[in-house]
């Protein structure tokens, strides 16, 4: 009988036992279950909160590319009537256009580059579409210069022209071992990286030097570098380049028939003028550790007298 008493009093101690143990569990579960939606939360808070300020770094960039047209549109404004020359004395060109905005943790940096003082390759071939050996051979003194494998320049030719054959008469696509040519105008000069002979390296330094207008752009006397002169002057030395963008500096060219230009030149001064209609932009815009980046095509038309986004590359990220 004593045996009996023992086990009925053991069992109300078990069951407090499992019910302990049944709380403890559901405890548990229930703080599992409130971190997991706090840690939710917070992520959904987060990503939400790099949204946002991505989204104003990118409002950001959109309003530091429209102050670069704005400062386009009044060099053309204040040159209409004039002889509207452009020059890299202008405000567009000074490279010191950085802003910072400290109340937001904000800053915006734009830059303007003149596309007309650039090679254009689209001017590989005149305006039926048929090749043009003079500027190939400038083209290729260019390549030259940066250690690029001078054939680039028959391959470029050969991509922009029309008549679907090489200079020796044989087929494009077998000499360059491709399917197909575009055989039309090139819509950015980054098509050169798929030339044979081109490397990264070397795109890397021809990539500043090179645009892809239409063609019969005229090439600007004040706003090309050295190395694109130098391409154009066959017969001119470095040092002699170098002491005619010291002149150009002091003293910007008005017309490209200056007799100084002409001794220079020779054949090219028809290929060149002291105007440009298009432009490109960087811009890049940071706002609480968020980034923006364009880089904006931009044409500038003086018989409308407005300026035209012709393209923009977007490399907003987060």
């Amino acid at each position: 009988m004593s045996f009996r008493c023992a086990d009925a009093l053991s069992l109300p101690r078990r069951q407090g036992g499992v019910a302990l143990i049944t709380v403890l569990l559901v405890f548990v579960i229930a703080t599992l279950l409130a971190t997991q939606m706090l840690r939710t939360s917070y992520l959904a808070l987060k990503r939400t909160g790099n949204v946002i300020e991505s989204t104003q770094a990118r409002y950001y960039a959109l309003g530091a590319e429209e102050l670069g047209r704005q400062l386009l549109f009044n060099d053309l404004k204040s040159s209409v009537g004039g002889e509207g020359t452009d020059t890299l004395q202008e405000s567009w060109a000074s490279g010191q256009l950085n802003f910072e905005d400290a109340e937001n943790d904000a800053t915006i940096d734009v830059r303007i580059s003149d596309l007309a003082g650039r090679f254009n390759v689209n001017g590989l071939v005149d305006r039926n579409g048929k090749a043009l050996p003079a500027e190939n051979a400038r083209f290729g003194r260019l390549l030259r210069q940066l250690d690029i494998d001078p054939r680039v320049a028959q391959a470029a030719s050969d991509w922009v022209d029309t008549d679907g054959s090489t200079d020796r008469g044989g087929s494009e696509a077998n000499a360059y071992g491709l399917r197909f040519l575009p055989n039309k105008a090139m819509v950015d000069p980054s098509e050169l990286r798929a030339m044979p002979g081109m490397d990264a390296d070397g795109w890397k330094r021809l990539a500043p030097l090179v645009s892809a207008l239409p063609t019969g752009t005229l090439l600007n006397l004040n706003t090309a570098p050295p190395e694109v002169l130098l391409a154009y002057a066959e017969k001119a030395t470095p040092s002699e380049m170098e002491r005619f963008v010291q002149l150009r500096q002091g003293q910007p060219f008005r017309d490209a028939a200056d007799p100084r230009v002409a001794t220079l030149f020779g054949t090219a001064v028809p290929l060149m003028g002291v105007r440009s209609s298009y432009f490109a932009m960087v811009v890049h815009a940071e706002y609480r550790g968020r980034h923006a980046r364009f880089e904006t095509r931009v044409m500038r038309d003086p018989r409308k007298g407005n300026t035209i986004i012709l393209g923009r590359s977007d490399a907003t990220g987060i």
